[in-house]
């Protein structure tokens, strides 16, 4: 497990300037990559986090009235059982919804329907046989859009009613590889699904799109080719653009590169190189809000895995330079953002009090 900590960021037209970090667990705790552990409806700030793993796994909630000042004075604790982990948390109106995954192939989901205050049941939301991991959810007014993996595949699932009730599961891939990590981002009609996929012998970004709030999907489509794997995407957007990041081995060393869509993801520009360290940069993450993009995630160049940023004002045309923003004894990694206005929320795992187990 690792120790939970939140930076805040107070983005100003022209630079970055954040906060000092706060820590949100008390215990051995964790996040999931690429999933969303965190997010922000106004100035209510709402966080997820597994604690305990293997044996007496609990999934907890916390959440900040006042865009991240200050915290409620305990986690609420949604679900314990044997190993429950990889959190998602998404926020729509006054409601919250969160799934987590069991160490047995099982997908759960619970809701709060007052901004978190109150917890309904909590809901077996996959059936099938096998085992299921990496649940990831968006929500755009009553609409929540589930993906996960289901043993080597992809799968969704919708509630169109806030979570009351759920569709169909909808199977996304059927090939002999390894599908996986899958990241989605709605907003509008438009669902965008993205994940890393050997369907093509080599490990590759590939992508999935619906304009009608997920009722209907477009073809598979493919969107790095490079030489070596592709993997941990992160999609994210604002309007009619849509972007997507990455890690990405075509320089013998993995990077993190970036792509965009300026027409709801029907066309898509070119893979644009962000990090240019030959260390192991991984799991990236990804947020916009209009022209403002933001990207973290775990390097090594230091020696040891830390949270590094960047930013883009202009819609990715160009971006400042790297940033480093945990300097620990030890390893950050798994970083999460979430922003409202001109406030960017970033949590990540920590291991500097030495007690997570891998």
């Amino acid at each position: 497990m690792k120790k939970l900590v939140l930076f805040i960021l107070i983005a100003a037209v022209s630079h970055a300037q954040w906060q000092e970090e706060v820590k949100l667990s008390n215990g051995s705790a964790s996040t999931a990559p690429n999933s969303r552990s965190i997010s922000v409806s106004v100035s209510l700030v709402h966080v997820v986090y597994s604690q305990g793993y293997f044996f007496d796994g609990k999934i907890y909630y916390t959440r900040s009235t006042d865009g991240g000042k200050t915290w409620q004075n305990e986690p609420r604790l949604l679900a314990e059982d044997i190993s429950l982990y990889n959190p998602s948390v998404s926020v729509s109106a006054g409601f919250v919804h969160v799934i987590w995954q069991s160490d047995d192939g099982k997908i759960f989901y619970k809701r709060s329907t007052d901004f978190g205050i109150s917890w309904g049941e909590t809901v077996r939301l996959i059936n099938n046989t096998g085992a299921a991991y990496l649940p990831a959810i968006s929500t755009t007014g009553p609409v929540v859009n589930v993906v996960w993996n289901q043993g080597n595949e992809i799968f969704y699932k919708r509630s169109t009613d806030n979570g009351a009730t759920w569709g169909n599961e909808v199977r996304f891939t059927n090939d002999p590889g390894f599908s996986y990590a899958p990241s989605i981002y709605s907003e509008g009609s438009y669902v965008h699904v993205t994940w890393s996929d050997e369907i093509d012998n080599n490990e590759e970004i590939f992508y999935k799109r619906s304009s009608d709030k997920g009722q209907n999907w477009d073809e598979l489509r493919r969107l790095s080719d490079g030489a070596s794997y592709s993997q941990w995407p992160s999609v994210a957007g604002s309007g009619a653009e849509v972007y997507i990041v990455w890690s990405d081995n075509r320089d013998l060393q993995p990077e993190i590169y970036f792509k965009r869509s300026t027409n709801h993801g029907i066309t898509w520009g070119a893979d644009v190189r962000l990090s240019f360290n030959y260390s192991y940069s991984s799991f990236p993450t990804l947020t916009a809000s209009n022209s403002i993009l933001h990207v973290g995630w775990s390097d090594d160049r230091t020696g040891k895995p830390e949270i590094f940023y960047k930013r883009s004002s202009n819609y990715g045309n160009s971006w400042s330079e790297d940033m480093q923003l945990t300097n620990s004894n030890s390893w950050s990694e798994f970083p999460a953002f979430a922003g409202s206005g001109k406030t960017l929320h970033m949590i990540w795992d920590d291991k500097r009090d030495g007690d997570n187990v891998y």
